[in-house]
């Protein structure tokens, strides 16, 4: 299994909404396609994602592919409120809930980091069983909500907020609560079909190129793992504290390179060997075996 990169892969018309017109209480009266000006919520059915929701204008749609995570965008304003809709697909699921919250923390960290926007707030929540988050958005006089589901390999997104004043609480929640996942069509535009057609005929190609995992997550992918003995010359001089290493698994779960990153030079040797002794979970990606790499992190404390 494989986590999730740096989430959010953050489209570019949604910083162009989001980072602008929060900054501003008198945005322009466009961007794009995309009016700010007053606008009735009507529904949106997405189909090929599996999804349906009510947004207050016209939607600009986008789709990304970032370390071979797909990402679909959709970013629709009307009556003072910014409406971003998102489907994350990712190379497999999380197993763990240590690595279902590392995720959700990455995620919104690169939410809050791409939009300037400050997460105020996180609740539980569900949508049809299905466990969620919901974050509370603010920057100086805008606020706001999101949404957060990892439902398999997928990562649904909805957030409304409000970029001028006098736009309505109401319609915010009225945005989000209308979020309902539907049966996809049997065209998933995120299926296997629609990955480029090197991944499919060129194999070798696919089986050398290293995908790398969040920093932090790396343990959480971990079937065997191996905790460092301290050095007693360490120990003598009362030398303590983190040792980072870099490291490359095989397409079979095998660690086959190791490198240190930072630590003291006589915990090293000790973090290195113990690196070396981790065993993963094969990952695949599209049904080929793929070689990650991520970082492990030792940490050397005196009792």
């Amino acid at each position: 299994m494989r986590c999730i990169p740096n989430l959010i892969i953050v489209s570019s018309i949604f910083l162009a909404s989001i980072t602008g017109f929060a900054q501003k209480p008198s945005p322009p009266t466009a961007l794009g396609a995309v009016s700010l000006q007053s606008a009735s919520l009507r529904e949106l059915s997405e189909p090929g994602h599996g999804f349906k929701v009510l947004i207050p204008g016209e939607p600009k749609k986008e789709t990304t592919s970032v370390e071979n995570v797909l990402v679909y965008t959709m970013v629709s304003i009307g009556d003072g409120i910014v409406c971003v809709v998102s489907r994350q697909r990712n190379p497999a699921p999380l197993d763990s809930q240590s690595a279902i919250d590392a995720f959700y923390k990455t995620f919104m960290d690169n939410y809050a980091k791409s939009s300037t926007f400050e997460v105020a707030g996180e609740t539980n929540i569900s949508l049809d069983n299905h466990p969620g988050r919901e974050y509370k958005l603010k920057k100086n006089a805008a606020t706001g909500l999101a949404r957060v589901f990892l439902i398999g390999r997928d990562a649904y997104s909805v957030s409304a907020v409000a970029i001028m004043p006098g736009a309505s609480e109401k319609t915010i929640l009225t945005i989000l609560d209308s979020f309902k996942l539907t049966e996809k069509s049997p065209k998933d535009e995120f299926g296997e079909q629609q990955l480029p057609a090197s991944n499919q005929t060129h194999e070798p190609e696919t089986l050398g190129k290293i995908h790398k995992v969040s920093a932090g997550v790396m343990p959480h992918l971990a079937i065997k793992k191996v905790e460092p003995d301290y050095p007693s010359s360490a120990k003598a001089k009362g030398v303590q504290g983190k040792v980072s290493v870099n490291i490359t698994v095989s397409e079979t779960g095998k660690v086959i390179e190791a490198e240190i990153i930072s630590g003291h030079p006589l915990l090293r040797e000790s973090a290195l060997q113990a690196a070396r002794q981790w065993v993963f979970k094969p990952t695949e990606l599209a049904g080929v075996p793929v070689k990650i790499s991520g970082i492990l992190t030792f940490t050397f404390k005196l009792k």
